[in-house]
């Protein structure tokens, strides 16, 4: 299903492995690839290329898009959490206990979804948590850029979500990273999971992403949040960042942290 169709997806669903969600965005790029060809063989539009893609898909669930701002409340996730997006076009794709994911509209931005999770296990190439890492902002990324298999940036200092202080990182997985899966293209591993909800986290090389950790909570209450702007490729990553970055600052957190 081409990314610019979004299927919402809720609890008790089955979330996708990595392998079958890494192939699903190798495919979805080749398609928008060929569209875009094809509408440029033949003189049309952007949109005309998009649409035979759409054709053979389940329509999103909500048919109609706004072309200003909208607000999406999450339902399962973080109850109450609220997140502005400048479209109609940026949809809820996931809701459960275990993660908020948006999907972008079609365009250059399309292939894009931001991940919203809480308290992620470091992980190793084929989805085991490492029990033994800690699993603060500062651990876990310290975790990442240890590791051989990924190309993780230095940490930014950043406040998010009405001033919430968090460090981001840029990652990709190293060219002389394993393919954990024979169904991934090329290099591919997990790297973060979540035993409590049953799915895993992990990209494949040429697939950049941004990730965001927050500390929420004190005491016993703490727990960390970690946002992914998960692209396809370095042209809709670039092309992305901004609408996103926006997006992550609208974020308004309840009262109550809870992954449901």
């Amino acid at each position: 299903m081409p990314a610019d169709q979004p299927n919402p997806r809720r609890w008790p669903q089955t979330r996708q492995t990595t392998v079958v969600r890494i192939a699903h965005k190798a495919v979805v790029a080749a398609a928008l690839a060929a569209a875009a060809a094809v509408t440029q063989g033949c003189g049309g539009s952007g949109a005309s290329g998009t649409a035979g893609l759409a054709a053979s898909s389940p329509p999103p669930a909500a048919a109609a898009t706004s072309s200003g701002p909208v607000t999406h409340t999450a339902q399962v996730f973080m109850p109450g959490m609220k997140v502005t997006v400048p479209t109609g076009g940026w949809t809820v794709y996931e809701d459960h206990p275990g993660e908020f994911n948006l999907a972008s509209p079609p365009g250059t931005t399309a292939g894009t979804n931001i991940h919203f999770w809480l308290d992620p296990y470091a992980s190793t190439p084929h989805d085991r948590p490492i029990r033994t890492a800690s699993r603060t902002p500062a651990a876990l990324i310290g975790w990442l850029r240890s590791n051989p298999d990924l190309v993780v940036s230095a940490p930014v200092s950043q406040r998010i979500a009405h001033g919430i202080e968090a460090a981001r990182v840029d990652l990709d997985v190293s060219a002389t990273a394993p393919r954990s899966d024979p169904g991934c293209p090329g290099p591919c591993l997990a790297y973060l999971v979540w035993p409590r909800f049953g799915f895993d986290y992990g990209t494949a090389r040429g697939e950049p992403i941004r990730l965001y950790f927050a500390s929420l909570g004190t005491g016993t209450n703490t727990h960390t949040l970690v946002i992914s702007i998960d692209t396809p490729n370095a042209t809709t990553f670039s092309a992305v960042i901004p609408a996103a970055g926006k997006i992550i600052d609208s974020v308004r957190l309840p009262a109550t942290v809870s992954a449901g």
